[in-house]
């Protein structure tokens, strides 16, 4: 199910979806987001991308030979200094217009449309320090109605809320 749409800065179009990713969609996953909850599910962790120069939830690539829980819970600890073990997977961002494009780090040419899992989890643990991914400079968790996150964002983290009553 749709749940919200969007361009990024650089002009990038993208969907947010719950629901399950059919066995032909699966193939053109790329990446994996993790949407950290504090206990009280009262703040979320991001990490401060110095590339981008923005707060972002913690995800990246998958790497060649990793699934997609393994890349989820990978770049948890890179980005964001906390090591998961449940996760939960809630819903999907469908990127589309980038047909042909390029990724500089692995040389592959993405899909149209590629795909990025959302899971969600709950930690009390705060991030340890240095983070070993080179594009972030820190991790913080911040109140989810913190200015600072953007309206895209606080969709996802409402969704990622509903679906925590749903059980594993």
């Amino acid at each position: 199910m749709l749940i919200s749409h969007g361009k990024w800065r650089n002009g990038i179009s993208w969907e947010f979806h719950t629901g399950i990713i059919s066995c032909n969609e699966l193939q053109n996953i790329t990446a994996a987001t993790v949407i950290i909850f504090s206990p009280n599910y009262k703040k979320v962790l991001l990490t401060f991308n110095t590339k981008r120069n923005q707060w972002e939830f913690p995800g990246g690539k998958i790497d060649v030979g990793e699934g997609v829980k393994e890349a989820a819970i990978r770049e948890s600890f890179e980005e964001g200094g906390i090591v998961i073990k449940n996760l939960l997977v809630f819903g999907y961002r469908k990127v589309v217009d980038i047909t042909g494009t390029i990724n500089t780090s692995t040389g592959r040419v993405f899909p149209n449309p590629s795909f990025v899992i959302y899971h969600r989890t709950t930690s009390n643990q705060q991030p340890q320090y240095p983070l070993t991914a080179l594009e972030c400079s820190r991790a913080k968790y911040f109140d989810i109605d913190n200015s600072i996150i953007s309206s895209e964002d606080k969709v996802i983290i409402k969704t990622a809320l509903y679906y925590k009553k749903i059980p594993n």
